[in-house]
């Protein structure tokens, strides 16, 4: 049926409902779905069993969309502790941009990764695009120091346990938002150091044809993971158990094998998929006497990024 939103909101309050407790939950209600207070209350109308037609609720959707100040959802950084959390919309400034990365999905298909630090005046988070969402990093005018508006992300734990936010299918990225409060935000010139490891730009990343030619250490290494080929216990010397997370991975100039030893490869197979693309620092690379070929190997110092 159709009603109008003063017709909704009376037929709310004669359902028993205070004035005070339905203000409450329609303002509730617009801060979860990131919508208008009007919207939100054919969303509360609907809950108490009132029948209110689909179209009719789209129709008020978009006609205060625009309404909206995505601003005033906007969470403080450090409060994003934990992953799981849905729905974030985040306001800060670009403090580092990282490189595009081109991968090789199952289907053959080309994916692409983008990510950046936001950093609001309670601190810094890393937030990761995918595919078509990177568009906006390839402009000319996404730099460090322009404020942003991330609509729509959700949390997830990265490598080294790092809680990072990653854009979903439906939210959508506002480079230098316009009407904002200019005091939400921290100065340019306030942009502290990241914490974040860049080894896109490490000056000693080596390419996998020069890893697999003699027995050294590798400093830094990126690649895509081709196949997770097993994750098996073996036993040690000493009579312990142990694990063995192997991968075969390419960086465009080579493939190999990569050998993650210990709790770190179990851990890392937990968020990684084929098509994921990697960089690991401190391994090493060995010839395999059984296949006479060259393989990557972690090391008790081995950390891992996902780039």
């Amino acid at each position: 049926m159709s009603f109008s939103l003063e017709e909704i909101y009376q037929k709310l309050l004669d359902l028993g409902i205070s004035e005070e407790e339905l203000i409450e939950k329609v303002q509730r209600k617009a801060s979860q779905c990131l919508i208008s207070r009007q919207g939100a209350l054919f969303l509360v109308a609907k809950e108490r069993g009132i029948e209110i037609e689909e179209k009719e609720f789209e129709r008020y959707k978009e006609e205060f969309e625009e309404e909206i100040d995505y601003s005033d959802f906007a969470v403080e950084i450090e409060m994003i502790n934990q992953e799981k959390i849905n729905d974030i919309v985040l306001l800060g400034r670009i403090n580092r941009i990282f490189r595009i990365n081109t991968f090789q999905r199952k289907d053959s298909s080309l994916g692409k990764v983008g990510s950046f630090l936001v950093q609001d005046k309670t601190g810094i988070i890393k937030v990761t695009l995918w595919d078509e969402q990177v568009e906006i990093m390839e402009t000319e005018f996404f730099q460090a120091g322009e404020p942003i508006l991330i609509i729509g992300g959700y949390s997830k734990k990265g490598l080294n346990e790092n809680v990072e936010v990653h854009l979903s299918k439906k939210g959508k990225v506002i480079l230098s938002p316009e009407d904002i409060n200019p005091s939400r935000l921290p100065e340019p010139n306030q942009l502290e150091e990241h914490t974040v490891s860049d080894s896109s730009s490490h000056s000693q990343t080596l390419k996998i044809k020069e890893m697999v030619i003699k027995e050294q250490f590798i400093p830094t290494l990126e690649a895509v993971i081709l196949k997770i080929e097993e994750l098996k216990e073996i036993n040690k010397k000493d009579g312990s158990k142990s694990f063995l997370l192997k991968l075969y991975v390419n960086d465009n100039t080579a493939s190999a094998h990569l050998n993650i030893w210990g709790m770190k490869g179990v851990e890392l197979l937990k968020i990684i998929e084929e098509g994921t693309f990697l960089s690991i620092s401190n391994c090493y690379s060995k010839l395999n006497s059984y296949t006479q070929q060259f393989e990557l190997n972690s090391t008790r110092k081995s950390q891992f990024q996902i780039l």
